[in-house]
């Protein structure tokens, strides 16, 4: 009355580990894709310093803050 069936897996009946290593690739480079995406429309933001206050060894210089005023302006 009982059947002794051995059950056995077809090959091609499943995704491979190739395919899930294919579909792993896949979503991992459209993810970079995306996140570059992002990036480049994001606005680009810098702290600018421009530090002409030394002790009195050295003195005040003026061209760190001209520098920096014209970085920030560019």
């Amino acid at each position: 009355m009982w059947q002794n069936r051995q059950t056995t897996r077809r090959s091609g009946g499943g995704p491979s580990a190739a395919g899930y290593a294919l579909a792993l690739f896949v979503a991992a480079v459209g993810l970079l894709v995306q996140a570059g995406v992002v990036r480049a429309e994001s606005a680009r933001v810098a702290l600018v310093m421009g530090n002409g206050a030394y002790d009195s060894s050295i003195g005040r210089l003026k061209n760190p803050v001209n520098d920096a005023e014209l970085m920030a302006d560019t």
